[in-house]
């Protein structure tokens, strides 16, 4: 091991040895409680004589819980049930707060350990200082399992008050919680207790709009006629509060004997959870993860095989694994496990446009006639006949005029269409059909048509003559322009002046043949036949001849094609609620882009603009860190983003720049190593960058490459006579790849890690390793303030140039909404007229803010932070003025470390998507937080130049937000409800990023239909809205003209966007590089980085607490110049 390594007195396992000053031993047991170590905290009792286990742990003023109550409230089980085996343990012990152990298990929904409490016998009825007891917070909480519990000890105070007289239910009926209510109802508890102002349960719920609340108090005997000192019922509070539907509930129910109340135990939304006001412990925050569970495991490896790999072996069954060897080079299994659940996506993708088609065009076509909606004799003769010269055999509608004018036509000598043309003009509009006579044969007609005696001519004029040849009737109908010929209803059912039919959609005349002057009765002359059409007229025959069986009427239905004359007006029921339903489709995808614009504008000129005003004064601004992660960005391109950083008007001295230079890269063009360059800008403080040495920490990556070495350096970084305090760390790998080319090389998220892990150790005292513990002290010694103080995370790249104001605005944005748990602002491009490549890029950047993220703002859930601009919150405030981990928060933490990364989605979320996955654990985490779009927050980036280069980058963005979005999808979390909820807009989001290339063919397609005269209004008038509603967003937001220009390019450039780019990205779902976007300057030849050597153990690098680090360090007879101040 070299002298920069760890040495092995420092990677010995580090067991907390009890120490023999009071303080220390019980900093020990409160270690050995929060890991739920029984086996070590029996040891250290063991050799403790006469420990009193009711001593608080802390002496801490307003702080004095035993090992017991934080047990408790940290869910250590174990240790909770060790401890009461302690004969001398009081169970009952209350704290400052006057909060027993159960009351702390209860207020954080402990249900395992408060039966266990409970069967110890804990008092259920001792109430704290503000007599709240513990029902009455574990109802206010929605803890269900906790509250049947309490219950279930029989001997609970169901009805208590707390100082404002308020009850467990008036509590659970308030805050939505139907199921407590329903077991607080079943156990007796009373609905019309009023608190100290008057207010009843029911009063509570039907003021926060808890309709199903409502109606289980009122069948529990709710009085709905109690008033307030100011003479309110609960009818009239619904109606302040704007609920009117239940203030009409309310006045019309009445009260039944035999009612029975709901049985929420069969159907019930989960109810989210609130942090209370209740908790003495600020430890914990209920906003935390609900779905903590599942965030625990879900980034797990994959053990064994789960429904989605049985779903890609069953869709790629065909492809043979020695087929992917062979011709795939696929020799790692989970390269073809990737490559087969790829292939399962596409395949669903392509699925979903082909359903999407079936809607649009397929299910229109099976419900409705293939031809156009028909159209009245009247217009055809007076409009159509004239203008579009058409002629009508058997109520189809022709266009012979364009045949006529071609000279396609040839007349039986000795006429010419010089002859013909007086007759051929007075018949546009008219019925032709005798020209034209039927083929008997084509349609299985077997009566003895031919003996009607046509002769094909029209008035004895020889110029009229029959068109049976083949060739003939394929020219017609080559000339048909899809529309019939309308016949109402009211023409059907009058038959005084003719014998008309409907059968299946069309209609047929039969007057001349049923004419008493017509001989010629060729279907049959027979009574039975004449009776069997007669009783056919002034109807729709359709249902009646479906089932018939007569032989001789088969045979004449067979004919009826020589008695047609057109269509029934209108279209069918079936056709007309395909149709609706198509528009409706239309409608909600056009009206979320409707939604989408007004939600933007609102969110942009209104509610953006109150967020940023200015709060930042001289005592309350917060420190800053901005993480730079660097790699292989020019000289050029860095100094333009660090003098940006410098010259914003955020003070000073509280802003910290924290760079992280991604291992020893050289990039293209630069004649310097990144971490040289680096060092250029820094001046050093009081310290000899020579001497500086590398320290371990674990890292990314698999085998050896699990432990990586950084230096860290400390100075300050200097612009135009400002100097902006800077930590410089260089990852410099382990000793075993030092001469290998990219050298300490782990990527972008091993990166923020090396942070955000130094945070969430710093704030949880946590055990540090060797780096974090050197970053601790350096940053201590260069800002004299400790790291775990700091508020707020700034990461910004190396090429990304930010506005004077960005950093205050963000600060300011979330100094007004402490809610707010991150945000990012607006990325502008930099290189805007380089070539064509970035000129498209202009409106896209554009649309993807003030569109994209102005609408998800409005919802309070922005999914996308990217990782070049944003900021987050490290820790915040409960109500107790205790600070609650966000961003450095264990479950994040958990989830965005995870070093095995198997399965295709993982590493989409991970290796590709790594920002937006940071996001959507936020959201998910903190599901009644925000995260937030500040637009006065302005940066500009340099954009990809080289359509190749796009295309990689457009690749990695677009997998990872559609995995991202699948996340989303199944967060129940999100803000709204159904249509108006965020997670309906991901899942119009993903269906629309499935079928984008759909889309556009389809665009395209209704487009041209129009212009060639097909009926496609409604959808071009649908593509029209949603494209001019993105340049009228524009124009409004940023009120300048050269926004249309840039708009047309885009609107030019549609088919990259919606074609190229996401057929390019779905067949590369397993292409986990990140291509050509960042060059470097290298003979491409291996490198250890791209290598996995030998197993690694975790274990070898050491992890020791900060007081432990600072015995260890004074032992070697390093000075000491540290406190314990920030622990």
């Amino acid at each position: 091991m070299q002298t920069d390594e760890i040495t092995t007195a420092e990677s010995v396992s580090s067991t907390v040895v009890p120490s023999t000053t009071d303080e220390d031993i019980r900093r020990t047991i409160y270690d050995v409680i929060i890991q739920n170590d029984v086996k070590e905290l029996t040891a250290i009792l063991t050799d403790i004589v006469n420990f009193d286990v009711n001593k608080p742990l802390s002496e801490k003023e307003g702080d004095n819980k035993n090992a017991l109550m934080i047990a408790s409230s940290l869910d250590c089980y174990d240790i909770v049930k060790y401890l009461l085996t302690d004969n001398n343990i009081d169970i009952n012990l209350q704290d400052n707060f006057g909060e027993t152990a159960l009351f702390l298990a209860s207020a954080l929904g402990n249900a395992k350990i408060v039966k266990l409490l409970l069967r110890n016998n804990a008092n259920p009825n001792i109430y704290n200082n503000e007599n709240v007891t513990p029902l009455i917070v574990s109802s206010y909480n929605g803890h269900n399992d906790t509250v049947k519990a309490l219950l279930e000890k029989g001997d609970v105070n169901i009805n208590y008050q707390d100082n404002l007289c308020k009850t467990a239910l008036s509590f659970a009926a308030h805050e939505g919680q139907p199921l407590i209510v329903e077991l607080l109802l079943k156990n007796g508890a009373d609905v019309n207790i009023a608190d100290k102002l008057g207010w009843t349960p029911l009063m509570l719920a039907a003021y926060a709009g808890r309709a199903n609340i409502c109606k289980q108090l009122l069948i529990a005997n709710a009085n709905k006629n109690l008033k307030t000192s100011d003479n309110k019922t609960a009818s009239i509070f619904a109606k302040d509060a704007g609920h009117f539907h239940i203030a009409e509930m309310i006045d019309k129910f009445v009260y039944h004997s035999n009612m029975v109340t709901y049985n929420y135990d069969e159907e019930i939304i989960n109810v989210r959870k609130r942090d209370t006001h209740f908790l003495g412990n600020g430890n914990h925050d209920s906003r935390r993860i609900s779905t903590a569970s599942r965030l625990r495991t879900e980034m797990l490896p994959r053990e064994g095989n789960t429904w989605w790999v049985y779903i890609s072996w069953i869709t790629t069954f065909f492809i043979l694994d020695r087929f992917l060897i062979k011709y795939g080079n696929m020799n790692d299994k989970r390269v073809r496990q990737a490559w087969r659940e790829k292939f399962t996506l596409c395949f669903i993708a392509l699925l979903i446009t082909i359903f999407m088609a079936f809607i649009t065009f397929g299910f229109v076509s099976l419900s409705c006639s293939p031809t156009a909606p028909p159209i009245p004799l009247p217009l055809v003769d007076e409009f159509w006949g004239v203008n579009k010269k058409v002629m009508i055999v058997r109520g189809r509608i022709y266009n012979v005029g364009d045949f006529f004018n071609s000279g396609g036509h040839r007349p039986i000598i000795p006429f010419d269409d010089a002859s013909l043309e007086p007759i051929i003009d007075q018949y546009y509009g008219k019925d032709v059909g005798e020209l034209f006579p039927v083929n008997d044969q084509a349609i299985g007609c077997n009566k003895n048509s031919t003996v009607n005696g046509l002769s094909c001519r029209i008035d004895s004029d020889n110029r009229y003559h029959c068109h049976t040849s083949t060739n003939s009737f394929r020219t017609l109908e080559s000339l048909f322009i899809n529309r019939l010929v309308s016949i109402s209803w009211d023409e059907i059912k009058n038959t005084q002046f003719r014998k008309l039919f409907a059968h299946k959609g069309r209609v047929f005349d039969l007057t001349n043949y049923l004419s008493e002057t017509n001989t010629n009765r060729w279907l049959g002359d027979d009574e039975f036949t004449k009776s069997f059409l007669e009783s056919l007229i002034g109807k729709d025959v359709t249902s009646d001849l479906s089932n018939i069986k007569d032989n001789n009427q088969k045979e004449i239905m067979k004919c009826f094609e020589h008695f047609q004359v057109g269509a029934v007006e209108g279209v069918t029921y079936g056709c007309a609620s395909v149709t609706m339903a198509v528009i409706v489709v239309s409608s909600i995808s056009t009206g979320a882009v409707i939604m989408k614009l007004i939600s933007a504008l609102a969110f942009d000129n209104l509610i953006a603009k109150k967020l940023v005003k200015k709060v930042i004064t001289t005592d309350n601004v917060k420190d800053v860190i901005i993480m730079v992660p660097c790699y292989s960005e020019g000289y050029e391109s860095m100094k333009a983003s660090f003098d940006s950083l410098v010259a914003t008007d955020y003070p000073d001295q509280n802003k910290i720049l924290f760079i992280i230079a991604d291992g020893n890269i050289t990039g293209s063009g630069n004649d310097k190593s990144t971490p040289d360059i680096l060092l250029d800008f820094i001046v050093p403080y009081n310290e000899n960058f020579d001497n500086v040495r590398a320290k371990s920490y674990l890292s990314i990556g698999e085998g050896t490459k699990r432990h990586n070495m950084a230096k860290v350096y400390i100075g300050h970084y200097q612009y135009q006579n400002r100097n902006i305090p800077t930590l410089l760390i260089v990852k410099v790998g382990n000793q075993e790849e030092r001469n290998y080319p990219k050298a300490g090389n782990r990527g972008k998220r091993d990166s923020q890690l090396v942070l955000m892990q130094m945070l969430h150790h710093a704030f949880n005292n946590g055990k540090m390793s060797p780096l974090e513990f050197d970053i601790f002290e350096k940053y201590r010694k260069l800002t004299q303030r400790t790291i775990d103080k700091c508020e707020f995370v700034m990461m910004v790249d190396a090429d990304t140039i930010v506005k004077e104001d960005s950093v205050s605005n963000m600060v300011n944005y979330m100094l007004n909404d402490p809610s707010v748990t991150g945000l990012c602002g607006e990325t502008r491009i930099l290189n805007k007229t380089e070539n064509w490549v970035t000129l498209i890029q202009v409106f896209e950047y554009y649309l993807s803010h003030h569109l994209g993220k102005s609408f998800e703002a409005v919802f309070a859930s922005v999914t996308c932070l990217p990782g070049c601009f944003c900021m987050y919150r490290v820790f915040a405030y409960n109500y107790d003025g205790n600070r609650v981990p966000i961003l450095v928060d264990e479950n994040i933490m958990m989830n965005y470390s995870t070093n095995e990364v198997t399965t295709l989605h993982q590493q989409n979320l991970l290796l590709l998507g790594e920002d937006r996955y940071l996001t959507t654990l936020m959201l998910r985490a903190f599901p009644k937080r925000k995260t937030a779009y500040c637009p006065s927050a302005i940066c500009e980036t340099i954009a990809p130049a080289e359509f190749k280069v796009l295309v990689s980058q457009r690749r990695r963005w677009i997998n990872g937000t559609i995995h991202n979005m699948f996340e989303l999808l199944v967060t129940s979390e999100l803000p709204g409800r159904f249509c108006f909820s965020m997670q309906f807009s991901v899942f119009l989001d993903i269906i629309g990023t499935f079928t984008s290339p759909f889309a556009l063919l389809y665009v395209l397609y209704t487009f041209i239909g129009l212009v060639a005269g097909f009926p496609f209004q409604t959808a071009v008038i649908f593509s029209a809205i949603s494209f001019s509603l993105q340049l009228i967003l524009a124009i409004f937001t940023s009120f300048d003209p050269i926004i249309v220009m840039w708009f047309f390019i885009y609107l030019f450039s549609v088919p990259i966007w919606y074609i190229i780019l996401p057929l390019y990205s779905f067949w590369n779902f397993d292409d986990f590089t990140w291509g050509a976007t960042r060059k470097l300057n290298d003979d491409g030849s291996s490198s250890y980085s791209d290598t996995i050597f030998d197993k690694f153990d975790p274990k070898s690098v050491p992890f020791k607490k900060w007081e432990q680090w600072v015995k260890s360090t004074n032992s070697k007879g390093v000075s000491k110049s540290v406190s314990y101040k920030y622990i």
